[in-house]
């Protein structure tokens, strides 16, 4: 068998050093052939000159591709799919640090099984000194989902077969979770495994919260289209877009006051925090807009 590690990446120079850095520590010592595959989606900070250096020191298994215009997730991973040299892929994402024991483990449970996909635990940390923790928080670890390429092997022609990401989905996210709703009707079962575990790091300290806004309405777009195109209780629960959401949401609203200009006021001044509370609120104000906007882009299309 022949591994390629899929890594797409767009401005993330900093992060993606700590995350190859992990990734060949890991894979010094197993004898499995192994590329390592990086798409930079045309970045705008130093990722190429990191890129250059990798494929200095590491010439016989690194390879990268620099696309020349900002072509969206789908597209990105689409590309590392098509040149992927390895039989089987396994998609790290550019903020995701494994552990000694991640890409072992990806590898060996699929010489030992067929027609599976590998998905693997996430745990995420907003600081690097979380790196050694394994205790998982219920809030924001857990995770029943089916195709999640943030941490996730599968073998190459699976993908071909199921007919690539959408690359309708130009924005943030739901690509990899579209493709899992088709991938699934292929009947490859599912495999779990505690040792696949990997870190996704969410900084603590807010650099723009401008441009997290602007995701979450990506998300909401992408959510509409998502729907749109499975039309299932499944994924409306999914993407949130139900009415237990809803009221959830309205839920959280009041008891946090998330409408207040106070509370917006707060999270703009913020530079950086350490403390979890933080770090939920803001996950459950960035929800609360998610949230909002699928509501307007229905009102708005009904």
């Amino acid at each position: 068998m022949f591994f390629t590690i899929a890594i797409p990446t767009f401005n993330r120079k900093e992060i993606l050093e700590i995350s190859l850095e992990k990734i060949f520590d890991s894979i010094k010592n197993i004898e499995d052939k192994i590329e390592v595959l990086v798409v930079d989606d045309c970045s705008k900070d130093e990722t190429k000159s990191l890129l250059e250096k990798y494929k200095k020191n590491y010439p016989t298994i690194f390879n990268y591709i620099i696309s020349e215009k900002n072509n969206g997730i789908s597209k990105t991973r689409n590309i590392l799919v098509k040149n992927a040299k390895g039989s089987h892929l396994i998609f790290i994402d550019s903020d995701v640090f494994v552990t000694p024991k991640t890409i072992e483990t990806h590898i060996k449970m699929h010489k030992e099984n067929k027609n599976i996909i590998v998905q693997g635990n996430l745990k995420f940390i907003s600081n690097l000194d979380e790196l050694n923790e394994i205790k998982k928080n219920l809030f924001t670890d857990y995770s029943n989902s089916f195709f999640d390429t943030a941490n996730l092997s599968i073998e190459k022609s699976k993908i071909i077969e199921a007919g690539f990401f959408d690359e309708n989905f130009t924005g943030y996210g739901w690509e990899d979770l579209e493709l899992g709703i088709r991938i699934r009707k292929l009947n490859l079962k599912l495999k779990k495994n505690k040792n696949t575990l990997a870190y996704h790091y969410h900084p603590e300290k807010i650099i723009d919260l401008d441009f997290l806004i602007e995701k979450e309405k990506q998300r909401a777009i992408g959510s509409i289209y998502f729907l749109k195109k499975h039309p299932s209780f499944e994924v409306k629960m999914i993407t949130q877009n139900h009415y237990l959401h809803y009221f959830l949401d309205y839920l959280l609203t009041c008891f946090f006051n998330l409408e207040s200009k106070d509370f917006v006021i707060k999270l703009n001044n913020t530079n950086s925090k350490t403390s979890k509370k933080f770090t939920f609120i803001l996950r459950v104000y960035l929800n609360h807009l998610l949230i909002k906007e699928i509501r307007h882009l229905n009102e708005s299309n009904s």
